[in-house]
C-alpha cells in the first residue's frame, strides 16, 4: 500500500526516477529496505500544505513501517483517510458559506 500512496502523491514509482544518484539496482534496494531505507520523496511533497498530499503522505510513512506487525491494517488506513477526506469535505463546506455571508 506505501508504494501506491507514493506514486499517487510523487508521481512515479519508488526507488525509480526520482533517487538522487539514479534507480538502484535490486540489491542496493534490499540493503536499503533491511536498513529501514526508504524510497527517497521530494522536499515539495515531504513540506506540501495541500491537506490531500498531506493524508497520504502520512498513512504512506506508517505503511512503510519495517515491522509488519507495527504496519496498520487496510482498514485502520482506509478509517484515517476518511477522517482526512470528512475533515477536508468540513473545511471546504465552511469555506463555502463564509464566501456566501460575505457577498
Amino acid at each position: 500500500m506505501g508504494h501506491i500512496f507514493f506514486r499517487l502523491i510523487c508521481g512515479h514509482e519508488p526507488w525509480n526516477k526520482l533517487e538522487p544518484k539514479g534507480k538502484p539496482s535490486k540489491e542496493e534496494i534490499n540493503r536499503k529496505v533491511k536498513k529501514h531505507g526508504l524510497p527517497f520523496v521530494p522536499e515539495s511533497v515531504k513540506k506540501s500544505e495541500d491537506p490531500a498530499t498531506k493524508a497520504i503522505y502520512k498513512v504512506m510513512l506508517k505503511c512503510y513501517r519495517f515491522k509488519p506487525e507495527n504496519r496498520p491494517s487496510a482498514r485502520e488506513i482506509a478509517e484515517e483517510i476518511d477522517r482526512a477526506l470528512q475533515k477536508l469535505l468540513s473545511e471546504n463546506l465552511q469555506k463555502g458559506s463564509m464566501k456566501t455571508k460575505t457577498k
